[in-house]
């Protein structure tokens, strides 16, 4: 009995977690349609890599990244990374800040706001 009641809360909180993303998926998509497809594709594009969705969801977590962390983590070379991230950046998606040699990747979130707040959660999970 216990156990059925305890299966019984987490579909109900599975439902409730699956509902709330299809309807910030459906809200995103509603935005998306009023943009221009030039736009559509470069965001689409970049985030249809595997390992650019990637970071894009570490730096969605984490804020603000440095790049040798990214290097480290994802195991890419220092070209890569920064052919990742002119594709990442073209689509307006990330943002690169200079301090002395070192640079920090962050979401630009001033343009991924358009989309609303769910973007960036939907980014999160």
């Amino acid at each position: 009995m216990q156990q059925e009641h305890e299966l019984n809360i987490w579909v109900s909180y599975q439902v409730d977690i699956f509902l709330e993303s299809s309807y910030n998926i459906f809200k995103i998509l509603k935005i998306l349609k009023k943009m221009k497809v030039e736009i559509k594709v470069k965001i689409f594009r970049a985030l249809a890599d595997e390992t650019r969705f990637e970071i894009v969801r570490t730096i969605a977590v984490r804020g603000e990244v440095p790049c040798a962390e990214l290097v480290e983590e994802f195991s890419l070379s220092r070209p890569a990374l920064s052919h990742h991230f002119r594709i990442l950046k073209e689509a307006g998606l990330v943002k690169a800040r200079k301090s002395g040699q070192y640079y920090f990747f962050s979401l630009n979130r001033r343009y991924l706001e358009r989309f609303g707040p769910y973007f960036i959660e939907v980014l999160k999970k």
